[in-house]
């Protein structure tokens, strides 16, 4: 090989080492990235939430805002209290309504509402609603009062007036009479105008409200302390208690008694000095066993209880009315009673 040859390869390889020094020194000056410090990370991830917020702001301005509607809200399940005053129940809304459709337009009123009955003891059988006790009527007398009905019997509205003298008898001044039928109302309303005259300028009067049975014998009665007038204008008081006046537990209705002695027992409010009589009497009138209570009227008025033992004489089963009753002092007569019937058993 001549010195040419040579001469050109030394210098290839001259060529190809530079190559491979450059290409070496190159790599070899390349460093790998430094990493970021981690306290600087919190600052730079705020950054980049704050420029994504800043960019979806500026999308949001530039799209046109859409209609705005009345949002839905969904019904809760749990109730929303508040401060306001409570409305009356569905059950006291309804009866307010019955009451004022079914009110009558002549429905006279008293100087103060009628007193509720006391808690325990029944409505009175016989209610008079007016006049109250005392009441100062002038002809003709304006009757409210509601009363129980029986099936075959009848009602006696009465006015008695007071003896003309001492241990005389009570003049009847005026008495109306009606049936019920077979198959009555349980319960029926008066509103009557009862026209009467005096002879003279006032009376002292008691107005009497009682029922009767298919055979005549007493079921209830009520009544009311009355001064009639023969002019003037009327004054009327408020009603008295609507509780029923003679209460009777023991016996029951159409209770079974056996052994010659029945025991009476229940409540009583006294409208006199609390002299009560107890009769039993059959379906033909006959009275078969009777006995006289004396109650201790309370001070204030109040029901107080009593018991008695009523002796009677049957030969056979025979139903009987038990009725209790209380008479008037100053007008003799009837002044309340409540009966119940049963079934004597010698």
């Amino acid at each position: 090989m001549n010195w040419r040859c040579k001469g050109w390869w030394v210098a290839c390889l001259l060529l190809i080492l530079l190559g491979v020094l450059s290409a070496c020194s190159i790599i070899g000056s390349e460093k790998p990235p430094t990493p970021i410090p981690t306290e600087y990370l919190p600052t730079i991830l705020a950054l980049t939430l704050e420029a994504g917020q800043a960019e979806l702001l500026a999308s949001l301005s530039a799209s046109p805002t859409p209609p705005q509607t009345e949002p839905t809200l969904a019904p809760s399940l749990t109730p929303m209290v508040t401060a306001s005053t409570p409305s009356p129940t569905s059950s006291e809304a309804s009866l307010s309504t019955r009451t004022e459709s079914t009110a009558s337009p002549t429905a006279r009123t008293t100087k103060t509402p009628t007193p509720s009955p006391t808690p325990g003891i029944p409505t009175a059988a016989v209610l008079i609603h007016d006049p109250g006790p005392m009441s100062k009527i002038v002809s003709p007398l304006a009757l409210t009062a509601s009363v129980n009905t029986i099936s075959g019997g009848s009602l006696r509205i009465e006015l008695w007036l007071e003896p003309l003298q001492a241990d005389g008898e009570a003049r009847l001044l005026l008495r109306d009479l009606r049936t019920f039928g077979n198959n009555p109302l349980d319960r029926i309303y008066l509103d009557e105008e009862l026209v009467f005259e005096l002879g003279r300028l006032s009376e002292f009067a008691q107005l009497r409200i009682s029922t009767y049975d298919s055979y005549q014998r007493p079921v209830e009665a009520a009544s009311v302390d009355l001064l009639l007038l023969s002019v003037g204008e009327n004054d009327f008081n408020p009603s008295g208690d609507p509780s029923q006046a003679i209460v009777i537990h023991e016996p029951t209705e159409n209770k079974l008694i056996q052994g010659g002695v029945v025991i009476v027992s229940g409540l009583v409010q006294p409208a006199g000095n609390g002299n009560f009589l107890i009769e039993l009497i059959t379906q033909d009138g006959k009275v078969v066993g009777y006995r006289q209570v004396f109650v201790t009227p309370d001070p204030d008025g109040k029901h107080v209880p009593f018991i008695a033992e009523v002796p009677y004489d049957v030969a056979e089963p025979t139903w009987v009315r038990l009725v209790m009753h209380e008479n008037a002092s100053r007008i003799p007569g009837i002044t309340q009673l409540s009966s119940v019937e049963i079934l004597l058993s010698p």
